[in-house]
């Protein structure tokens, strides 16, 4: 049999078969073939072999078909037969099955549009051809980088066309792809090419743009945008729609148009005024018309004014000053420029503070004089009080231009007192004696004199504080003239420098023996001195003549204080010396005596060198050609033979031999730095040796030069992200150490001379520093720059919720997503809903999720998307999803088919966003609706209820549904049907327990509600109790198809929900009432008495009561009503038509012997609920309201 089993339609079978007979092959008489297809029908009956090559005792036998076109597919059966010459038969069979294994196959494919602008509706087609059967196709489109397919479409037969209308609102520019899907009733699919197209239109290549900052007054900064025109665009129009539209301006002209190519418009910010502005800017073109936005924004910066140093002068020279004296003028003028240009100058103020920071001049307008190149020269002047406060004065100057900007400067001046007193007046000698003149004089009037300075023969002798105006001079030389030298000083010790002077001369003394010398003696005699003593018989003054010969006296010592016992020291003597001397003494009356000659010998020389004038120039911070010097002096009674210069270098010791000019010696040397001293050591010819104290000075380390280059810069720079640097470090000057490489703390590199290359990879602000370690001369120091490394990688956007094609019946939507950016920590985001930025701004940060709820997003189909930008302005937007709000089934409606008056009819108005509708039932409201829908699919918003007519009651609940998602129940839609006895009285109390959807009683003049009863007229006459009418009672007949109202009724046109009615029905009936089914609670007004009231309820609610004992004395509210008053209500009826008699019951408050609740009279036992359909009378002690909770029961 064939080794092939699986066939596809319009395919050949090829059957071969080997048949064989023990009785030899020529016994073999016929062999035939019987086909029958999956369905049971024989497609081949006994159809015949060829019979082909001879095999051992029998043939090979050959048979081909074509399977139909048309043919049913599954499991046919190949049934053959052989017979002999004898009529012996043989049989065998086989099956094969009947696929269809190839897809559908698309052979044309295209839309109807040659130029595709954003706003166009597209019609897209595919044809296909299967060689079994069509089931359905799927239309894909990708957008924005994601693939959206629409709901399947059903379509059948061997070949078909696919269709699709989309609307095309992306953005100029955009490339869209699309394609079909379809597959055969055999689950093939295919797909035709995908093909693309471009959106045609005129875009700009950015949606921002921030102008470079400019000046005010200086000419505009430009920035140009791209702006390109997809396919052909005439008749461009560029237009600023919203902003500071007056200072950002562009450069194009309208009209201007683009074929496939792009123009640069060019945009700045006028600069007459500072400021941030922004501006947003439309571009459409004829074929276009969707407005394409730019925002942009500029800085223009006010520089304030500059104000110069103040100077003060002075009004008689001219010339600067800075010293002033009380009650003088100070006149100050400043230099004000600003480099926005004069014309932004407005004025400038002056403020000025005397020495106590008290405010002598706040905020006064100085004069403006003169122009000077980008400003003006403003003066001022004021007079400094008599009494004004000496010491420093300060005064601030202020300029403002037009946008209030501030610039100030100030200066100082100093009110002195420089003005010496006037002279004293009247000198004279007042009296006198042998040893003392009085004088005396007259004060100058300066009120701030101090004192008097007195000299007495060039020598000072004692200050007079003023007011005092004598002194008295004594310890004078009698007989001597000697001569007063008097100045003035004023408390601020200013000197008057002219001189008043006089001249006096003691008395003669009546003393004229000089004085007796006795006992003169040289004691303490040293290798340098002696000392020289003697006696007088009177007090007198003390002089010594010496000298190295005998008979000459060269050198003397002189004290001129007299005494009895004199002594004088005679020093700078030279060692082993011999010296002579004489002794003098004179006494007060100028009497003198003189001795003869003595003599003595100075010891050997014993004292060590003397040193004096120590002196060094040290650098402060070391420097490696500054050479140190240190000098000193030193001298010897005899020779000095050697000196030595040591310096203490941090601890080491080092001793220099000196060189020595006149006394001097003096020593150069380049030191290292650190703490150091130095002293000089010096020995005589003798030995006699001597040591200086240790003279201290540091050298500062110096700071070493080093070189950093960033990319052969040695500055800050900058580099985009993932790009090399090279990093160059120098050692320049510095003890020759290493130098060591740092990048954001990592050591890099360690030598003296560094180079590196690094590859940033993320973007950020890097520290690079050079450091090089403290050495011996040296500081520790760095050198750091800054690489930026810009961001120029957008931020990453994960969408998360809601999902692609999510479904939800809700309003409130929470979208979330995530972003990720190899810079800074946070990114900005605008969350855009379609098409238009809801939230904007958004701190996102870098890695996290963010949530945002928004309410109130109405029902329908929905696009939003997520635009991220990062610190550097690199922005990203996400892929678009779409949601779907579905709206909830709004304006339902119940009403009731006319041809029969009793089948129930709902509708409702479209929701958005829905896909269908279901419908749930229930016939008892108390027990609510089933979980599962009665009726669902419908894409229609009507229904008509079948089966409603066979129910008395039916209540409805209708959603919308879109994929798995379906709104929430909304109002109840009802249908209650009230039977109308018609026997008997006729009569039936009535009331609606819903709300009708059209209550206006239909007559002749309006259309309106026609009272719905299963037969027509039976319902003649409809009554209610009015207690504002006259006539109390008002009633409406049927006539001839239309409610009549009575005379005196006319206002009785409609029906009341909350009312009860008497009907009167001329044969039994039923009426079908349908609307929107009551919920929650609703308070009606009651006359005193009696009021009749309907049920406003689709429930039955029971009436309760207390059992004893009666524990409870107050009532609980809603049981089914309350009352206001309290207990106001305290009867009701009902009329019971079949039986043609009121029912009734009573309500007590608790006592002893009834608790709070209803109570029905004898013979009503019946009445403990509140009946649907029902009306009641209904007591009340007076005015009252009720409450009727509806959704009670």
């Amino acid at each position: 049999m064939a080794a092939q089993t699986v066939f596809e339609r319009n395919t050949s079978v090829f059957i071969n078969l080997t048949v064989t007979d023990p009785d030899s092959e020529v016994d073999i008489a016929n062999v035939t073939i019987t086909l029958m297809n999956s369905s049971g029908h024989t497609i081949i009956n006994n159809a015949s072999f060829e019979r082909g090559v001879t095999v051992t005792n029998g043939y090979v036998f050959n048979l081909s078909f074509l399977i139909p076109e048309n043919a049913d597919f599954g499991l046919w059966n190949i049934s053959v037969f052989a017979n002999d010459s004898d009529g012996a038969l043989a049989s065998n069979y086989s099956n094969i099955t009947i696929a269809d294994n190839t897809p559908p196959s698309p052979y044309v494919s295209g839309h109807n549009s040659t130029g595709i602008y954003q706003g166009t509706s597209v019609l897209f087609n595919a044809t296909w051809f299967d060689i079994g059967e069509l089931s359905h196709y799927v239309f894909a489109i990708n957008r924005t980088g994601d693939w959206t397919n629409t709901s399947s479409v059903v379509f059948t037969g061997v070949q078909n066309f696919s269709t699709n209308v989309s609307a095309i609102t992306e953005e100029a520019g955009t490339l869209i792809a699309w394609r079909f899907y379809a597959n055969d009733t055999s689950g093939n699919v295919n797909s035709s090419p995908e093909l693309t197209f471009v959106v045609g239109g005129v875009a700009w290549n950015q949606t921002t743009i921030t102008l470079p900052a400019a000046n005010k007054n200086e000419g505009p900064q430009n920035s140009t945008v791209l702006l390109t025109g997809y396919l052909n665009n005439t008749n461009i129009r560029v237009a600023c729609f919203q902003g500071d539209c007056a200072i950002v301006l562009s450069n194009f002209s309208d009209g201007l148009s683009l074929n496939g190519t792009a123009n640069l418009v060019m945009f700045n910010c006028s600069t007459g005024q500072s400021g941030t502005f922004s501006a947003n800017f439309s571009v459409n073109s004829t074929q276009d018309f969707y407005p394409h936005n730019l925002s942009v924004s500029c800085t223009v910066s006010n520089r304030a004014p500059v104000a110069e140093t103040p100077m003060t002068w002075d009004n008689i020279t001219f010339d600067n000053q800075t010293v002033f004296e009380r009650n003088a003028s100070v006149f100050v003028n400043v230099s004000v420029t600003d480099a926005d240009g004069s014309a932004d100058l407005r004025n400038a103020t002056v403020t000025v503070l005397n020495s106590t920071n008290h405010t002598i001049i706040s905020n006064d307008t100085m004069r403006r004089d003169g122009s000077i190149s980008g400003g003006f020269i403003f003066n001022y002047s004021f007079l400094l009080s008599p009494t004004a406060d000496e010491g420093t004065w300060r005064i601030y100057v202020f300029a403002n231009d037009s946008d209030s900007t501030l610039g100030s400067n100030s200066t100082t001046f100093t009110v002195d007192d420089t003005v010496p007193p006037g002279t004293i007046l009247n000198l004279m000698n007042a009296s006198l004696g042998e040893s003392w003149i009085l004088w005396n004089w007259s004060n100058p009037s300066d009120p701030d004199l101090s004192h008097i300075e007195v000299w007495l023969n060039g020598t000072f002798r004692v200050n007079v504080t003023a007011p005092d105006n004598s002194t008295n001079i004594t310890s004078l030389a009698a007989n001597t003239c000697y001569q007063l030298q008097t100045r003035t000083v004023d408390t601020a010790l200013n000197r008057n420098t002219t001189w008043v002077n006089d001249s006096a001369c003691t008395s003669f003394s009546s003393d004229i023996t000089p004085p007796s010398i006795q006992n003169v003696s040289n004691t303490s005699i040293t290798d340098q001195s002696a000392l020289i003593t003697w006696d007088t018989d009177e007090s007198s003054d003390t002089l010594v003549f010496y000298g190295t010969v005998p008979g000459s006296y060269p050198f003397n010592t002189t004290n001129l204080t007299d005494t009895l016992q004199h002594a004088s020291l005679l020093a700078g003597l030279a060692p082993s010396t011999s010296y002579y001397y004489v002794v003098n003494s004179t006494d007060p009356a100028g009497n003198s005596n003189q001795s003869g000659e003595f003599n003595f010998t100075t010891l050997a020389d014993a004292t060590s060198p003397a040193w004096s004038s120590p002196w060094n120039d040290t650098p402060v911070t070391y420097s490696p050609s500054f050479f140190s010097r240190f000098n000193i002096t030193w001298t010897d009674l005899g020779v000095i033979s050697q000196v030595f210069i040591e310096v203490n270098k941090s601890g080491v010791l080092v001793n220099y031999s000196v060189t020595n000019l006149s006394a001097v010696y003096n020593l150069s040397v380049v030191l290292p730095a650190g703490d150091l001293s130095w002293r000089s050591h010096a020995n005589d010819s003798v030995n006699n040796r001597n040591t200086t104290p240790s003279f201290r000075f540091t050298i500062a380390r110096a700071t070493p030069e080093l070189n950093l280059t960033l990319n052969a810069i040695a500055g800050n720079t900058s580099i985009n992200e993932d790009t090399n640097a090279t990093l160059n470090g120098t050692l320049l000057t510095g003890d020759p150490y290493a130098i060591e490489l740092y990048v954001e703390g990592a050591l890099y590199g360690n030598a003296s001379a560094l180079s590196n290359i690094t590859n940033f990879m993320n973007p950020g602000l890097f520290n690079i520093t050079v450091v090089y370690r403290q050495s011996e001369n040296y500081s520790r120091s760095a050198l750091t720059y800054f690489l930026l490394v810009n961001d120029t990688t957008p931020p990453g956007i994960t969408l998360n919720a809601p999902e692609q094609n999510f479904n939800t019946s809700s309003g409130t939507i929470t979208f979330n997503w995530s972003a990720n950016d190899n810079g800074v920590n946070y990114q900005l985001c605008n969350l855009t809903i379609d098409g238009s930025v809801n939230q904007s701004g958004l701190n996102l940060t870098n890695g996290s999720f963010l949530n945002i709820t928004l309410s109130g997003i109405g029902s329908g189909t929905h696009a939003w998307n997520i635009t991220c930008w990062d610190a550097a302005l690199n922005a990203n937007t996400s892929a678009t999803r779409v949601f779907t709000v579905i709206g909830a089934a709004s304006a339902l409606g119940a009403f009731v088919n006319r041809s029969d008056n009793r089948t129930v009819i709902i509708n409702w108005s479209v929701a958005g966003g829905a896909d269908s509708y279901r419908i749930y039932f229930t016939d008892n409201l108390s027990r609510g609706f089933g979980p599962a829908a009665n009726v669902s699919g419908l894409t229609d918003t009507l229904y008509q209820d079948s089966d409603s007519l066979t129910v008395s009651q039916r209540f409805y609940n209708v959603t919308a549904v879109a994929g798995s998602d379906e709104t929430p129940p909304g109002e109840i839609l009802g249908m209650v049907r009230a039977t109308l006895d018609g026997q008997g009285s006729r009569w039936n109390l009535v009331s609606l327990p819903i709300t009708l959807g059209n209550s206006r009683l239909r007559n002749a003049t309006h259309g309106g509600y026609d009272v719905a009863v299963n037969t027509t007229g039976c319902m003649t006459e409809i009554w209610r109790y009015n207690a504002s009418n006259p006539v109390v009672w008002e009633f409406t007949e049927w006539d001839n198809g239309a409610w009549t109202p009575a005379g005196g009724s006319e206002q009785f046109t409609s029906l009341h929900d909350a009312y009860g009615y008497w009907v009167f029905a001329n044969r039994s009936c039923e009426w079908t009432m349908t609307g929107v089914v009551p919920q929650g609670t609703r308070t009606e007004a009651l006359t005193a008495n009696f009021s009749i009231r309907g049920w406003l309820s689709a429930r039955v609610a029971g009436l309760p009561q207390t059992q004893s004992p009666y524990t409870i004395p107050i009532e609980p509210p809603f049981y089914p009503l309350e009352s206001s008053p309290v207990n106001a209500v305290t009867r009701m009826y009902y009329y019971n038509a079949s039986t043609e008699s009121f029912r009734k019951v009573d309500h007590f408050s608790a006592n002893s012997t009834h608790g709070w609740g209803w109570y029905p009279a004898a013979g009503s036992e019946d009445f403990m609920e509140l009946v649907p359909g029902r009306a009641y009378y209904i007591r009340s002690q007076g005015a009252s309201t009720w409450t009727i909770n509806s959704s009670v029961g």
